[in-house]
């Protein structure tokens, strides 16, 4: 038993099998639109890349001839830096330039939701979209809360100065023992439904 492309509720995309609730053609047809307009989109960031760099160029080019012609330059070091004043506005030129230009809309992705590996490995091929659905919520679940609870674990064994975060930085995250009790009890739950999938499916739990 797996599950693959032939399902009707399942497709291939960015390499892997995905579940959709609509018809197949509808969701291949949002996938291409999907990757025309990432594509467009990538097109436009090169366009906007070149935008700066000539105007970089252009602006250092615009130095030396000025500095040469109009001042009359005849040493290095105001050269140099006549041509670095020409590069940095020739760079901010072209930012400007392009913060005025709009990107190409991205689209909404398509209507594609991910699986849990343990199902498409050991799921009966006529298994309903909902019971995909709920069989991988269920795993994915318990999976997720045994991970933050490992870190919070950890969080909570380190000393109050291991867990300090400077003022305004709130990138980290720190947990209390409270914490830690709270997803214990959350995991117990989700571990008697990630016991009966896997009972369900046939495959040994981790």
């Amino acid at each position: 038993m797996a599950l693959d492309a032939d399902h009707p509720n399942i497709v291939e995309y960015e390499g892997a099998l995905g579940l959709i609730t609509g018809s197949k053609a509808d969701v291949y047809a949002a996938i291409a639109r999907h990757r025309q307009s990432r594509a467009a989109l990538a097109r436009f960031q090169k366009v906007q890349a070149w935008i700066v760099a000539i105007g970089a160029i252009a602006g250092a080019v615009a130095a030396v001839a000025l500095g040469i012609l109009v001042w009359g330059l005849d040493e290095i070091g105001p050269l140099v830096l006549a041509v670095a004043a020409g590069i940095i506005l020739g760079a901010i030129l072209g930012a400007v330039i392009n913060s005025v230009a709009e990107p190409p809309p991205l689209g909404n992705p398509p209507p594609v939701h991910g699986i849990a590996p343990e199902v498409i490995r050991n799921a009966p091929r006529e298994a309903s979209a909902s019971d995909i659905t709920r069989w991988t919520q269920q795993i994915w679940a318990y999976q997720n809360t045994v991970s933050v609870l490992a870190e919070a674990q950890a969080s909570v064994a380190r000393k109050d100065y291991e867990n300090y975060i400077p003022p305004g930085d709130r990138s980290t995250w720190y947990y209390h023992p409270e914490d830690v009790v709270r997803m214990e009890n959350e995991l117990a739950g989700q571990r008697a439904a990630y016991l009966d999938v896997a009972a369900e499916l046939g495959f040994d739990p981790r």
